[in-house]
């Protein structure tokens, strides 16, 4: 997983993501384990794909497809978990099990970057828990922003299409700032430990600063080893 180049439009926003990592850059250690996540090859993730019109919220297309986890590799000390079949690999792309209550990926952009991708427990979800630059670019030109890591929301339940009930997840926000620190993107994820990741939704922010619901991965099942 590395930054991206995050594109915008004035007068249309495409399809655009931010990474679901790096909360901070650090020399990670031997991998301990962790709960969060269940992490082996053949682990493979059912989704539903929804776009939406961000005008009026509703659903403009829809497409299933499954993530898997392809093969492992090792490095800094860690094992890492590559995923295959992403319809964006800014999402997801490679993790590995730091400790009990984090999760690592690895920034390939700017040389080899170690971060921390997830984390869960008690906190303040109005503080970031950390910020990073990223390269925006709009109407020809690029400039430095910014991303930011939110995490320990308390509204963790979850109604999937399907019915099931995910009480308990975990939630973190990954929101990006333009150049000149206006909101232009907020990417939500939740997690149910032992069974990952369950639902990603993407909102862009109008002129007008209020969110819109771009597009979601809805899980529908899970095959795990």
């Amino acid at each position: 997983m590395k930054p991206v180049n995050v594109l915008l439009h004035m007068a249309a926003v495409a399809i655009i993501s931010t990474v679901f990592f790096a909360c901070s850059k650090n020399n990670q250690s031997t991998n301990s384990g962790s709960d969060l996540f269940p992490l082996a090859t053949g682990d493979a993730w059912n989704y539903k794909l929804k776009i939406y019109d961000t005008a009026n919220a509703t659903v403009t297309d829809s497409s299933l497809f499954t993530l898997s986890i392809a093969k492992t590799f090792s490095s800094n000390g860690s094992t890492y978990y590559r995923f295959q079949n992403s319809p964006d690999t800014t999402v997801l792309s490679v993790l590995s099990p730091l400790s009990n209550s984090s999760l690592g990926s690895i920034d390939y952009e700017y040389g080899t970057d170690f971060y921390t991708f997830f984390i869960s427990g008690p906190g303040d979800s109005t503080s970031p828990v950390n910020s990073w630059p990223i390269e925006v670019s709009a109407n020809g030109s690029t400039c430095q922003g910014t991303d930011k890591l939110f995490a320990h929301y308390a509204d963790t339940t979850l109604e999937n299409l399907d019915g099931t009930v995910y009480t308990h997840s975990i939630k973190n926000i990954i929101e990006t700032y333009n150049c000149s620190g206006k909101k232009m993107i907020a990417n939500i994820y939740f997690i149910k430990e032992g069974v990952g990741l369950v639902r990603y939704s993407k909102y862009i922010y109008n002129a007008s600063g209020l969110p819109k619901l771009q597009l979601a991965w809805v899980l529908e099942s899970e095959t795990l080893h």
